[in-house]
């Protein structure tokens, strides 16, 4: 490396000051517009989801009338139950839980279905898919 070529930055106060104060109008444009975005996107999946002819669906779970956030969720559990890894993978990491070495850890790092049985893990898929139908 030439470092005979390498002219520091020498600035001011006043334009370090002024560059300061720019970047940080800056970032808080970016913050803003990031803050504004996901406000947009809640506010669209909080929303009733309504098929092509006007009707509102319905919760498979609850039976009460789905948003577009629990419709997507639903899609996704039911790829997961049909062995789909991405949408299990998805709905942990949305679950704030995370698989490490073919694992499911909880958010305090531990093992969640450990203790669990085979017998329990098929009950509890097959209440899941009931559920679903």
């Amino acid at each position: 490396m030439n470092d005979e070529n390498i002219i520091p930055h020498q600035f001011t106060a006043e334009t370090a000051r002024e560059k300061g104060r720019r970047g940080g109008l800056a970032a808080a444009k970016k913050k803003r517009d990031k803050r504004m975005w996901k406000e947009i996107a809640d506010d669209i999946a909080s929303r009733i989801l309504v098929d092509a002819k006007g009707n509102v669906a319905l919760s498979p779970i609850t039976g009460k009338p789905m948003s577009i956030r629990e419709g997507i969720s639903t899609k996704l559990l039911q790829e997961a139950l049909k062995g789909n890894l991405k949408a299990i993978s998805m709905l942990f990491d949305i679950s704030g839980e995370k698989i490490v070495n073919n694992q499911v850890t909880g958010k305090d790092g531990k093992d969640l279905f450990a203790t669990m049985t085979e017998e329990e893990l098929q009950k509890k898929k097959e209440e899941l898919l009931r559920k679903l139908s």
